[in-house]
């Protein structure tokens, strides 16, 4: 699913996944949160595309926002991808809002995010 995805494999922490299966034990979908100074940031949420619009990616949002807490969450993706990420309550952040922390990974992934999905990078924030 990463490779399809075109995603930036590293960081991918295997103990961290939540993940979505079906009743058949077919993997439809993961995603992780890292803990970070002052947020928690989301990472790696894929859905399958054969079960993208059935809600996995919804259910899978909303189990990741639990385990956050009461934390700001921050998610680095694609343009593509940012109305998903509105409709959960997500807005996005000017470079200017973006923490320190994640510099450096915005500015290396809007390279790869035009070369690999020939979309934008953004970086959005949930305030729980």
């Amino acid at each position: 699913m990463i490779l399809k995805e075109s995603m930036n494999p590293l960081g991918l922490v295997p103990e961290r996944f939540t993940v979505a299966v079906s009743p058949a034990g077919n993997l439809l979908g993961f995603g992780q949160l890292e803990k970070k100074d002052s947020y928690i940031e989301l990472r790696s949420m894929i859905v399958d595309p054969s079960a993208r619009g059935q809600g996995v990616g919804k259910a899978l949002l909303k189990e990741l926002l639990s385990k956050a807490g009461r934390s700001d969450v921050l998610i680095t993706t694609i343009g593509n991808r940012m109305p998903f990420y509105q409709s959960e309550g997500f807005q996005r952040l000017g470079l200017k809002e973006v923490p320190r922390s994640l510099l450096f990974e915005v500015m290396a992934g809007t390279v790869v995010a035009r070369i690999a999905a020939g979309d934008e990078l953004v970086v959005m924030k949930r305030t729980i």
